[in-house]
């Protein structure tokens, strides 16, 4: 049973072979996690802090705004920083991440 729960697809993480080219692995980790907070919501803003994304995949949270600023340099996802306490939030632009080369 152990095995079956460590082998099962919502374990891993897709990263796509173009994007790990073009920004590293780190940046392409970091937006498959977006990705996947994303995933049911549409094209919508959502919220993630430093912590939750620390604990998802173990990213300080200063490699976390270098890579927040590539993909957002690189037109993969919006950032808006709002509220109080401040929180993150993102948008995924699918267009531009279906048009990497």
């Amino acid at each position: 049973m152990i095995v079956k729960d460590i082998l099962l697809s919502s374990n891993f993480w897709v990263l796509n072979k173009k994007i790990v080219k073009s920004l590293g692995v780190e940046c392409s980790l970091f937006l498959s996690m977006l990705v996947e907070k994303n995933k049911g919501q549409g094209n919508e803003w959502f919220a993630m802090t430093s912590a939750e994304v620390e604990a998802l995949i173990g990213l300080s949270n200063h490699i976390q705004a270098k890579l927040i600023n590539t993909l957002h340099k690189n037109g993969f996802i919006e950032r808006e920083n709002k509220g109080i306490p401040m929180k993150r939030y993102f948008k995924i632009n699918d267009k531009n991440i279906g048009a990497v080369k």
